[in-house]
């Protein structure tokens, strides 16, 4: 088995596996500033991208995650989708879906999942070169594409 550098590009505890966790990718920067509570969504998104070309085109298993939200759509997966693929090499990334859990006293609301998965299936036949995965709190825990 080749073993891969770790690199950790979040303040998560370090891991054991081989992955580096990108900050989670939001491609509405209207969303990713009103969620975050940041002025500065699309110079994060910015970031991330190019911290996910730095590590993918240097042989770094990646994993991008992105919160999605009730009012997440078709067309933001496959948006986000192709931004992913554009910037990265994606023999060394994989995209995590997680499914946002409501806050109490936050206005955002839970994505139907069922809904989620027929939008990553979706997206998947339209980027199949990208791993995909889904995270979410139901029986088995990860659904992987």
């Amino acid at each position: 088995m080749q073993e891969f550098p770790i690199i950790s590009l979040n303040f998560s505890k370090s891991s054991s596996l081989p992955l580096s966790g990108c900050i989670c990718l939001d491609l509405n920067n209207k969303h990713f500033s009103s969620i975050t509570g940041m002025s500065n969504g699309q110079e994060m998104i910015d970031r991330s991208l190019t911290a996910q070309k730095f590590c993918t085109h240097n042989g770094i298993l990646t994993d991008v995650r992105t919160c999605v939200f009730k009012h997440t759509t078709l067309q933001e997966f496959k948006d986000i989708a192709k931004l992913i693929c554009e910037h990265n090499n994606t023999d060394y990334l994989f995209w995590t879906i997680r499914c946002y859990s409501p806050v109490k006293g936050c206005d955002y609301q839970a994505p139907e999942k069922d809904l989620l998965l027929k939008y990553a299936k979706e997206t998947k036949k339209d980027f199949p070169m990208l791993k995909i995965g889904m995270r979410a709190r139901w029986k088995g825990g990860f659904i992987f594409l």
